[in-house]
């Protein structure tokens, strides 16, 4: 059984499980929680998940606590206090976006997206945004690092909301200026240099890229801080 979708900004928080086994579970002795130190903070129902179905709870039916719109972790754990005492599933988010849900696509499945919330149903196909389509994180010159955003929908695209700038984390971060829009089917060129007060990188980064794997004609903009390590690390769109 795993966690499989849940809402943190809405009408009402709510999270749904998932059993992606050929037969039902009893979850007697399972548990919810939002604290890595007390992970007995709500005792779900002694009911049974049958196999390949969903169970959600929230507030209504006596659960305990309520999940963070600013992001935070959440955990299903199996304590039945017999040696086998385990954390089944775990998430950590960050801040969700208004009757927007996080779920699994396909239900079950190892990756996480923004989704037309569900409840109680199979998880619809992931919302299309702004993704990260490219990293360039080992070039011949360390200066020539890049990430490229694209945007697949049929839409412009504008990096900002009522509740702020998009930015890049993780390994390298970076705010998008305030007015940054990428047109539907358009990229974006992320670097780790400004292309307007440093032209002499920015002519021999386009000569060493505009003709080959980079998308001719792409805004490019920066600095971001940091750098992208050889040997794998996070990059998230935030």
């Amino acid at each position: 059984v795993v966690l499989n979708e849940f809402l943190a900004s809405g009408g009402g928080d709510w999270i749904e499980l998932f059993n992606p086994t050929a037969s039902s579970v009893g979850l007697a002795g399972w548990y919810l929680s939002d604290n890595i130190g007390d992970l007995t903070r709500w005792a779900i129902p002694a009911v049974t998940i049958p196999a390949q179905g969903h169970l959600s709870f929230d507030e209504a039916v006596g659960l305990s606590f309520g999940l963070s719109r600013a992001g935070e972790q959440l955990f299903l754990s199996h304590l039945p206090g017999d040696g086998a005492d385990r954390i089944v599933d775990a998430v950590t988010f960050k801040a969700q976006e208004t009757d927007i849900s996080l779920g699994r696509y396909p239900d079950g499945g190892p990756y996480w997206f923004r989704l037309a919330p569900s409840r109680g149903a199979p998880n619809a196909d992931p919302l299309a945004d702004i993704v990260i389509d490219e990293i360039m994180y080992h070039p011949v010159d360390p200066n020539d690092e890049y990430l490229e955003l694209y945007n697949p929908t049929h839409v412009p695209i504008t990096l900002a909301s009522a509740d702020g700038a998009w930015r890049l984390g993780g390994g390298v971060e970076f705010v998008l200026p305030a007015g940054t829009t990428i047109p539907a089917g358009g990229r974006l060129v992320l670097v780790g240099f400004d292309p307007h007060l440093e032209p002499a990188r920015l002519s021999a980064f386009l000569a060493a890229y505009e003709s080959g794997p980079l998308s001719a004609g792409a805004t490019i903009l920066g600095p971001w801080q940091g750098n992208l390590a050889n040997s794998s690390e996070r990059v998230a769109l935030e």
